[in-house]
């Protein structure tokens, strides 16, 4: 008679930590994607340290700041690209920006784009920078996430694996 009441309230207890966990880790990204949402281009913040780098291109109309101990792989990266030496040898951390003169949206761009990323799609979700939309494909290639979004002519590539969301990059980002 225990083992019965064992194999019957191990599996529901079971089921119920699993379903908590997920409970938590969905409501913790919600919250990080609300805050993306509420960071508005006049708001300035705080907890960017002062000594970070800032790269700007007036050709394409931004800049945004940097880890100072991030540097510029200049052999990854073109003229349209900016790949960063994070201290990580697979560091996949990188900006594309490229002329919109099609002007597709991020989405239309993501969805064409598509087929090259052969990895599977975990989640796709919504958020704001600098006052324009973005959308941000999770994908289980690498662990890599891609952040798509456009200003007027042009339209902007992020391809992270967390560490350009983890250190804020993109909340210093802004259209001059």
């Amino acid at each position: 008679m225990d083992k019965k009441i064992l194999t019957t309230v191990v599996p529901i207890v079971l089921v119920f930590l699993a379903g908590t966990v997920f409970l938590i880790m969905q409501r913790r990204d919600q919250q990080g994607v609300q805050t993306a949402k509420d960071q508005g281009s006049t708001q300035t913040n705080s907890s960017i340290p002062a000594d970070w780098k800032t790269y700007s291109n007036k050709e394409y109309g931004f800049e945004f700041r940097y880890p100072k101990e991030w540097g510029i792989d200049n052999e990854r990266s073109s003229q349209d690209t900016i790949v960063f030496n994070t201290g990580f040898d697979e560091s996949r951390e990188s900006v594309t920006f490229l002329k919109n003169t099609e002007n597709i949206s991020p989405s239309e761009w993501l969805e064409s784009n598509r087929q090259k990323h052969t990895g599977t799609i975990l989640q796709e979700s919504h958020l704001t920078i600098d006052g324009v939309d973005a959308v941000k494909l999770e994908t289980g290639e690498f662990a890599q996430s891609f952040i798509v979004f456009s200003n007027e002519k042009n339209l902007f590539v992020v391809t992270t694996m967390g560490l350009i969301e983890k250190k804020k990059v993109l909340e210093t980002l802004r259209f001059l």
